[in-house]
């Protein structure tokens, strides 16, 4: 608690007012701080914006083929999931799968590979079972189905 000093007529009532400028003053500063911080990042993604609008006016045309192309973006995903995909596609027998351990601990490589390879299920029930190159050894009672450069699709029983 600041130190109050009596006025020499007995009044703090100065002193108290100069306490209650500071802290209105300190709160005043800290709220001009706080909407400079957030008028920045609001700044930065308004520019975002702009740039991501203008590239889609553009090149509309390009826009709307790649709504309209097959596969198209499926180039951005990772490398371990396209594998799954043309594994399974030059597999069409095989409609449930299943992912190793270690695969299933990358969350992203298990989101993505459900969103790309549905219809096709993952479900731990299945004999198919995908696994990365290095894993092999660790599946030595599995036939091995197909493999490509990191993944390797198994049929344990």
């Amino acid at each position: 608690m600041p130190d109050t000093k009596i006025v020499s007529n007995g009044s703090s009532k100065c002193i108290m007012n100069e306490i209650i400028f500071k802290y209105i003053w300190r709160l005043g500063c800290m709220a001009i701080i706080v909407l400079a911080l957030f008028y920045l990042q609001i700044m930065h993604t308004w520019s975002i914006l702009v740039k991501a609008s203008m590239a889609l006016v553009n090149n509309y045309g390009q826009f709307q083929t790649n709504l309209a192309t097959p596969g198209s973006g499926l180039d951005i995903l990772p490398s371990q999931v396209q594998e799954m995909r043309d594994i399974l596609q030059d597999n069409p027998q095989i409609v449930r799968y299943q992912l190793s351990q270690q695969l299933k601990a990358d969350e992203f490589i298990l989101q993505r590979s459900v969103e790309t390879i549905w219809p096709k299920t993952l479900d731990s029930a299945a004999k198919g079972v995908f696994i990365l190159c290095s894993e092999l050894e660790q599946y030595d009672q599995c036939v091995e189905v197909d493999r490509g450069k990191e993944i390797a699709l198994v049929e344990c029983p």
